[in-house]
């Protein structure tokens, strides 16, 4: 392991909150798929409210327990020209890889709750 991911990863620790199974009202971001990795947890935000994701997180599973969660490809949560909107609704699919619905490494950089008027 090299230096910089040694860091990396000491880093990521001092994130590391565990979650407990059927805990409500938070998100859990996992390193690497099916739910595994270093995991960071996040309230969720008000509704309305972009969260930014720590830059040296990598995020390639997720878990909302039961919130409604839009994946922002921006860290202001804003919206190119003809981008979309990734909902990570319970019950939707992929949650336990982000990469089968086009997301790669560091692509997430923000989260904000499902606002059921639409993107904006």
């Amino acid at each position: 392991m090299t230096f910089a991911a040694t860091m990396r990863f000491m880093i990521i620790s001092l994130l590391v909150v565990t979650v407990t199974s059927g805990e409500r009202g938070g998100v859990a971001l996992y390193a690497e798929k099916n739910f595994k990795g270093v995991s960071f947890w996040m309230a969720p935000p008000r509704e309305g409210r972009c969260t930014q994701l720590p830059k040296i997180f990598t995020v390639k599973s997720i878990n909302t327990n039961g919130n409604c969660i839009e994946l922002r490809k921006r860290s202001d949560c804003t919206l190119n020209d003809g981008e979309t909107v990734q909902i990570m609704a319970p019950g939707t699919p992929a949650h336990h890889s982000l990469y089968y619905l086009g997301f790669d490494d560091n692509a997430i950089q923000a989260i904000r709750l499902c606002d059921f008027r639409g993107p904006h």
